[in-house]
């Protein structure tokens, strides 16, 4: 890799992005264009959740994943709408369930 990136702390966003190139265009980057990068893919994959819990399952020949995520609403204030919350709450018990027989 070129020096100045060996220079960049460790970081696994980078390492794998990096690492999906051929070395001559990886070695090409500066590292303004890595931060720029990062600001642009990288931060949409930050943990920001208190439990994320990820699953890749088999289902009737298929692949499906499942994907648990809770923490603090951080969009808006209002509630959601009460309609919606049976529905939500069935979700919620079939991804616990499918989780639990994992």
């Amino acid at each position: 890799m070129a020096d100045h990136l060996s220079q960049l702390p460790s970081n696994p966003f980078l390492d794998r992005f990096l690492g999906g190139l051929p070395r001559e265009v990886a070695d090409s980057f500066t590292q303004a264009q890595l931060h720029a990068v990062q600001r642009a893919f990288g931060m949409r994959y930050a943990p920001r959740h208190a439990l994320d819990l990820r699953r890749s399952i088999g289902l009737l020949g298929r692949r499906f994943y499942v994907v648990l995520l809770v923490g603090r609403e951080r969009g808006t204030d209002a509630p959601p709408p009460r309609a919606w919350l049976p529905v939500g709450l069935a979700a919620a018990a079939l991804s616990l369930g499918l989780l639990l027989l994992l």
